[in-house]
């Protein structure tokens, strides 16, 4: 019997969804190789996540995509509202309204958003984003996409991860040895469960029902008018339709359902609406919300992404963009360190930066549940038009503007930070206030470089290089020592001298050293005596130890 050949990758992924079709997108677009292998078919019949954040949006910008996302998003005139009513034909509660694409463009909506990012949040489905990601993926000479093949087991060793896949049909079977090993396999990855890596958190938040119809009568069937978000809070109709194309096809997903709940779906969207419509239901999901953490990120040369590393409730919008982040950082840390001119304990510190982060925003997309579950549990008198059922919807209107940051959480998607990272010399200066609708630009290491536009369509973001460091210089010459750092030990390297006063108030400092992903390792009025150390702290090529003492020496002037 001939002897199976064993097909070798340098990154094997695992799944196709947001963080897997991701991270394959980046380490492609990097020149890394990879190997996507996905059970699905590559389409996705239900929606689930329904918006693209700001930094989901710089990272597809990066990659050329941005215009393609904005293209198969909402209609750039459609409005951005947000609606709450007790049923769409009965009282209108409370509601807010964001403007639209075409207005931020514009600038005729004066929201302190727009001057934060190219792009505000980008109401599109996740069906109709990871298409996109994964034909981008697909078109990168080093990159291969297999749908309709899944993991079996794995085993790993000192050098690497042994793979057993095979087609979903058992028509066909392959062993893969891989550098590395990515799950972005779901909630139930096979991947976690066989590393043993456990959750922790709160758990299931609330089991909960996704409805996706086409109703081409549903715009006229009710006065609300157009919104992205309409929620009806009747009692036992406490759910919210989320519209998909700006038109007829909607999702209405209804909490706390109760498992011996029978009710026809079509008669729950007409109880909803407060009407009988036509409606054709093309798929029921049950799910549920969650807010979970994985133990660990990592286990040897197997790594956790997206979902197999977090689990959400959706309050926020924050899964989707978690997971997309999750792999940009995980992409290129890859990609340096195949390359060669990142050191191995690189990949250390993708749990370092990334997994506070996942505890950060599920924390807050639970906190975000509990304050909506609040609006799940309204007196009956609601729909009544009566005196208490006046102050009955005002109440709720009340509580609903408190809570505002639930919908619009700009703060979340920008102001992350990778505090106390192993890569990243901290300046000394104190942290800005990390808050959930308001966003503080800094470039403060640690911090997302913060956009600045320097001419038509070109901004700040723009600048940073697809691999290696840039130096944004805000002051003058450096003197070449971070280039001749750079080049003696083999590090991608550009130095980009910036000369515009709102960039250079914004930024601080005359000097500052972006990485890959586009966030700062270090800033500084004055080069450094040894800019080498400072660019191998920042490609992990440091030791922790010595990393600790010298970047506290730097941070407080007393380095020598």
């Amino acid at each position: 019997m001939a002897t199976q050949k064993i097909r070798e990758v340098p990154v094997l992924v695992i799944g196709g969804g947001p963080a897997g079709a991701t991270l394959a997108a980046d380490l492609g677009w990097r020149g890394a190789g990879c190997l996507l292998v996905d059970e699905t078919d590559g389409t996705n019949q239900h929606p689930r996540a329904n918006m693209a954040g700001q930094r989901s949006m710089e990272i597809f910008r990066r990659w050329g995509l941005a215009d393609r996302m904005l293209a198969a998003s909402l209609p750039f005139d459609y409005p951005i509202d947000v609606i709450f009513s007790t049923r769409l034909n009965g009282f209108e509660i409370t509601r807010f309204s964001l403007g639209s694409t075409a207005a931020f463009q514009k600038a005729a909506v004066k929201i302190p958003d727009i001057a934060w990012s190219p792009y505000f949040k980008t109401q599109i489905g996740q069906n109709f984003i990871e298409p996109v990601v994964c034909e981008f993926a697909r078109s990168c000479a080093n990159v291969e996409v297999r749908h309709n093949w899944r993991l079996v087991s794995f085993t790993q060793d000192a050098s690497g991860v042994t793979a057993e896949i095979e087609k979903t049909d058992g028509s066909a079977h392959e062993t893969v040895r891989a550098k590395y090993m990515v799950g972005c396999d779901g909630g139930r990855s096979l991947v976690r469960h066989s590393l043993g890596i456990e959750f922790t958190g709160r758990g299931v938040l609330a089991r909960n029902q996704s409805i996706y119809f086409d109703a081409p009568d549903f715009l006229e069937s009710h006065p609300r008018g157009p919104g992205t978000l309409l929620w009806t809070l009747a009692p036992e109709l406490r759910g919210v339709f989320i519209t998909i194309d700006g038109n007829s096809r909607w999702t209405y997903n209804t909490y706390f359902i109760d498992e011996n709940d029978t009710m026809d779906p079509a008669e729950r969207i007409c109880k909803a609406i407060g009407r009988n419509i036509p409606i054709k239901v093309l798929s029921v999901q049950p799910w549920a919300g969650y807010q979970v953490v994985a133990e660990h990120y990592r286990k040897g040369r197997v790594f956790l992404c997206g979902d197999s590393a977090h689990l959400f409730n959706p309050t926020g919008g924050f899964g989707m963009n978690t997971a997309i982040a999750d792999a940009a950082d995980l992409g290129w840390k890859f990609a340096a360190v195949l390359a060669g001119w990142g050191d191995e304990s690189l990949l250390d510190t993708y749990e370092a930066e990334r997994r506070p982060v996942g505890v950060r925003n599920t924390v807050e997309a639970g906190s975000n549940f509990d304050r909506v579950a609040t609006l799940m549990a309204l007196p009956p008198e609601i729909e009544e038009d009566s005196e208490r059922g006046r102050k009955a919807r005002e109440a709720a209107a009340e509580n609903i503007h408190s809570q505002k940051k639930t919908w619009s959480a700009s703060g979340m998607h920008l102001g992350f930070r990778y505090e106390g990272s192993p890569l990243i010399v901290p300046d000394g200066t104190p942290p800005p206030p990390d808050t959930a609708q308001v966003y503080h630009p800094t470039a403060r290491p640690g911090h997302r470089a913060p956009h600045v536009w320097l001419g038509a369509k070109r901004s700040t973001l723009d600048l940073v290089p697809r691999e290696g460091f840039a130096l944004f210089n805000f002051g003058p010459d450096a003197e070449g020592a971070f280039a001749a750092a750079a080049k003696e030990r083999g590090v991608p390297f550009v130095e980009t001298r910036i000369d515009n006063a709102e960039a250079a108030a914004l930024y601080e400092r005359r000097y500052a050293l972006v990485r890959p992903d586009g966030h700062v390792a270090w800033r500084g009025d004055a080069v450094p005596a040894d800019p080498g150390w400072i660019l191998d702290l920042a490609r992990g090529a440091v030791a922790t130890q010595a990393s600790s003492e010298r970047r506290t020496a730097i941070s407080t002037g007393t380095a020598r």
